[in-house]
């Protein structure tokens, strides 16, 4: 029991801090008793009070008692969810003396100051695996009444043990402002109109589960709703029309469910709406022109539904949509002239939706635009030139379309985009004069022009003659004649252009379409890169490719794995394999987790995003590069997951300050100092293509401290960058001041040598990460896998050691691993498979490497980490040693 005596103290306390944190000076002066101190800073205030009192404090905290009830309650819902019998005794005090991360509480000042569980999150970022296979939701739930947060991801997934939502399982949880149940397969049945009841509710999201049935109209009610996503689900009728009524919703995300009908004009309403998703349903009939005054819409997805055309021109009000995304519905319409008028946007997809007439010169107008996909329609007339003034323009797709005339786009234009400029398909369209001196004309697969003179196709200023002219020749006898022998002559040129590729090309003939490059059958890590260079600019594939000077180094971070070998052991039943690993005390499902690379936009639209949820899907830590182009509260919005943030150190303290802070707000576990770049190694690949970072592109972390951009050198402008902002003078002191201003692990990034990872546990560092940086910065020191075992033997266990660079094979890791890695790190995998196939890619390529390295754990004789040792291997930098005695 709490001493009475204490209880004002208590209260006076709580009282305090709550005052400091909402910044009032006046009552946090009045409260330590100082009135000579108003108008100074609270933050100095509360510093001199809690270092007087810091000893009442610690006893007043620990005599804060949590309600019996609610504790047992906890102790109940987690035992129904977790598969750990022993968790109520391993944590009996959840909220004091042994915390369990996933569960968060609070002091009240109701009555008696009392501990209440406030948060409670299950998901593989805590826990892995996170739950039993019979886990369910369990009513004491509702002893809980204070709860403001409930996220439960990749809990249910039994399918033998369906879990269905209660209409009184949150009854009583008033407090509720944050309800995320996520890619739960097992959680089945419909969602309880009960839930309306929870009217501080702000974020409402069940994607990615097994419910089905009509969204219940009782949603309406939430009047303090921001976000709404059911996506991925099997839910069925139409919107209701009372979702209109939820004044507060920025995001709705109804996609990839069973939705009928009409969108209804009651989401023109929703006037703070920056996002609406509806794509992969059956809506129909005609789009209302009210969701025109939705002027904060960032994203409107409408695509793979039934939703007639024309879209209403009030679509114009859209001042601040960026993307506009309406394929495979039967639009039957011409291209909407509002489009002109959106100056925003940067990425249009109208494919699929019967378009018709020509495309509009006005798109050239939107300098925004990253891609714009209009294939797959029956649009006429020629392709306007003008598009190839659009300078941040990287994918273009008109292919399967009625187009004619000649392609006449700038040589640089066609250079930058490569096989993202699909015009495949156009019947009537010809190849200009440059392509026809270039292999690229074969890809595209249309063929060369005939003389100018004798045919001209549509013009873009021709808009009222849709048929070919024949100039200089006016008798019409003459000129149908000399059509005739023209079009003679355009088969047979044609006829000989493929003769020539095939004998210069026999095998493309003969390869069928699973072995070409747009269609491979991707069996390996490695193939992903071929890829990359043929999608990518030069410019880009050159700043992820290269390396420092000779670039010796960068062959070798590959090739040094060669020279291990490995020593398996035999007859070991190896039934169950378990790769499951610990990093900072973080769960992963393996020790491979994705190293910091910059800018990976520059690879894929959704960059950092696509690499975040693919890291998240695969159970492992996505660390987020300082020049990343998109912002650590944005990765952080891709939902749950465990992340790192690299950190550069600026000359601008307060930068690195404000950076890391905000990292850590955002739930970033872990600081990785990149200790190796106090000036940029020579990449002459970047100085000959002088690198600098595309205009529609910005490091997001930087955005409105006028460090997002990067400057056009005549050399490297990421060099220029890194020599005026990066501080030159790092030393060790700086990993100290580091550990003053963060809470957060520090793990050195760009250790080699054993002298060095001394310096590293002396000074406090989480852990080590081995690293040359991608081979990008010294040229011709040894491959990480060589220095590796260096720099475990320094550490002498103290703190783990990780491995980054040149990981391509899971035989790799294993051999990074018996050498006395905790974990390695991929980076040029990552962007490679992003720039392949987004998303997709990065899942599939953390999935070759987990099963490579589960096989070559089973041939090797190893059930589980801490098996694979130093004898499974052998080095050529071995001295001959005794056969280990079994």
């Amino acid at each position: 029991m709490i001493d009475r005596g204490l209880e004002p103290d208590i209260v006076r306390l709580t009282t305090l801090l709550s005052g400091y944190f909402a910044g009032d000076v006046d009552k946090v002066a009045t409260l330590t008793k100082d009135t000579s101190v108003m108008g100074i800073q609270p933050k100095n205030l509360i510093t001199t009070f809690l270092l007087r009192n810091i000893l009442k404090i610690s006893e007043v905290i620990a005599m804060v008692n949590m309600n019996e009830d609610e504790l047992l309650g906890l102790f109940d819902v987690m035992g129904s969810l977790l598969d750990y019998s022993n968790w109520s005794k391993q944590y009996p005090l959840p909220c004091t003396d042994t915390p369990w991360p996933g569960v968060e509480c609070e002091i009240s000042l109701d009555n008696l100051p009392t501990f209440h569980v406030t948060k409670l999150h299950i998901g593989p970022d805590v826990i892995d695996p996170p739950c039993k296979n019979s886990a369910n939701l369990s009513d004491s739930l509702l002893k809980l009444p204070y709860l403001k947060t409930l996220s439960i991801f990749n809990c249910f997934v039994s399918s033998s043990s369906p879990v269905y939502l209660s209409p009184t399982v949150f009854g009583s949880l008033t407090y509720l402002e944050h309800l995320a149940l996520q890619s739960n397969p097992s959680l089945s049945g419909e969602i309880p109109s009960t839930l309306s009841n929870i009217v501080s509710l702000r974020v409402l999201s069940l994607s990615q589960n097994s419910l089905h049935g009509k969204i219940p109209r009782e949603l309406g009610k939430l009047v303090s709703l921001q976000q709404l996503d059911l996506s991925y689900n099997n839910f069925s009728g139409e919107i209701p029309e009372e979702i209109g009524g939820l004044k507060s919703l920025s995001i709705l995300d109804l996609s990839w469910n069973n939705l009928e009908g009409v969108v209804h004009c009651s989401l023109g309403m929703l006037k703070l709406l920056q996002k609406i998703d509806l794509g992969s349903n059956k809506l129909n009939g005609s789009l209302p022109p009210d969701l025109g005054k939705l002027n904060r819409l960032v994203l409107l997805d409408l695509s793979h539904n039934f939703i007639n055309g024309p879209i209403p021109e009030t679509f114009s009000g859209l001042e601040n949509l960026q993307y506009l995304i309406v394929d495979h519905n039967p639009i039957h319409s011409t291209i909407p002239f509002f489009v002109g008028n959106l100056k925003s946007l940067t990425s249009i997809s109208f494919s699929s939706c019967g378009l018709t007439g020509r495309i509009p010169s006005y798109i050239s107008s939107l300098n925004t635009l990253t891609a714009l996909s209009l294939d797959h329609n029956n649009l006429s007339g020629s392709v306007p030139s003008s598009l190839g003034s659009l300078t941040s323009l990287h994918q273009l797709n008109l292919s399967n379309n009625q187009l004619s005339g000649e392609l006449q786009l700038p040589e640089e234009f066609i250079d930058r985009l490569g096989k993202r400029l699909d015009v495949k398909g156009n019947p009537s369209l010809c190849a200009s004069d440059y392509m026809k001196k270039n292999i690229s004309m074969l890809y595209h697969q249309i063929p060369p022009c005939l003389e100018k003179q004798i045919i001209i196709g549509d013009r873009d200023d021709d808009d009222n003659n849709n048929n070919k002219t024949f100039q200089n020749h006016p008798d019409d006898t003459n000129a149908q004649w000399l059509l005739v022998i023209n079009q003679k002559l355009l088969s047979s040129t044609i006829v000989i252009c493929w003769v020539i590729f095939i004998l210069f090309n026999p095998r493309s003939i003969l390869e069928s379409p699973k072995q070409s490059i747009g269609k491979m059958e991707i069996t390996n890590v490695n193939e992903y890169e071929a890829i990359a260079k043929q999608k990518l600019p030069k410019m880009i594939y050159d700043y992820y490719a290269s390396g420092a000077e000779d670039q010796w180094t960068l062959k070798e971070n590959q090739n040094a794995f060669s020279r291990i070998l490995f020593r398996p052991r035999i007859l070991i039943d190896v039934s169950k394999i378990d790769m499951a690993t610990t990093v900072l005390g973080f769960n992963i499902s393996m020790p491979i987790m994705i190293a910091p690379t910059a800018m990976q936009k520059m690879a894929h639209p959704e960059g950092e995003y696509a690499t975040a949820r693919a890291a998240s899907a695969a159970g492992t830590i996505m660390t987020l590069s300082s020049w990343a182009t998109s912002s650590v509260e944005e990765v952080a919005s891709t939902g749950p997951g465990i992340r790192f943030f690299q950190l550069y150190v600026y000359k601008d303290r307060n930068v690195v300050a404000q950076l890391v802070r905000r990292a850590e707000r955002a739930g970033f576990k872990a600081i990785a100092l990149t200790v190796d770049t106090p000036r940029l190694g020579r990449r002459e690949a970047d100085i000959k293509n002088r690198f600098t970072l595309p205009p529609y592109l910005t490091l997001k972390n930087f955005e409105g401290l006028n460090l997002g951009k990067m400057d056009k050198s005549d050399d490297s402008g990421l060099a220029s960058y890194v020599a005026g902002q990066i501080d030159r003078s790092l030393s060790w002191k700086d990993v100290k001041w580091l550990q003053t201003i963060t809470s957060l692990p520090i793990l050195v990034k760009g250790v080699l040598t054993a002298e060095d990872a001394r310096l590293a546990v002396h000074n406090g560092a989480a852990g080590i990460i081995v690293s040359n940086h991608g081979a990008r910065q010294l040229d011709y020191v040894p491959a990480t896998i060589i220095a590796l075992e260096e720099v475990v033997k320094a550490a002498q266990g103290r703190i783990p050691v990780f491995l980054d660079g040149g990981v391509r094979r899971g035989t790799d890791v294993f051999k990074a691993l018996a050498l006395g890695a905790s974990g390695i790190f991929i980076g040029r995998p990552v962007v490679f498979s992003l720039a392949a196939d987004g998303e997709a890619g990065v899942r599939k390529v953390l999935q070759m490497l987990r099963d490579e390295f589960e096989l070559t754990m089973a041939l090797s004789g190893c059930r589980s980490l801490k098996e694979i040792t130093r004898n499974h291997i052998v080095t050529d930098w071995d001295t001959p040693r005794a056969i280990a005695r079994l």
